[in-house]
């Protein structure tokens, strides 16, 4: 499987709520983290907004501490990554 459709099939299931925000939050990270030099540029360029957004999500939002990303920036950042990819 090639690492566009995994993404974008991981980015879906969290949008589809098949995933909790923790187990996208681990499963993304996690593989980000290890393929982070094996990107395309594309696929980096689609893919590093998400990575940021999960680094620095937060279920209180901004209210929890300065730069973070709340449950809805991080769903949009999602649906715009999803977006790039196709």
């Amino acid at each position: 499987m090639s690492r566009k459709i995994f993404y974008t099939q991981l980015m879906c299931n969290f949008l589809s709520k098949s995933l909790d925000t923790e187990e996208f939050q681990r499963d993304f990270l996690e593989n980000f983290k290890a393929e982070g030099e094996l990107f395309k540029q594309e696929e980096y360029e689609a893919l590093e907004g998400v990575f940021y957004s999960l680094d620095m999500y937060s279920p209180e939002g901004s209210e929890a501490f300065t730069g973070a990303v709340s449950y809805d920036e991080l769903v949009s950042d999602v649906t715009q990554a999803i977006k790039k990819l196709s």
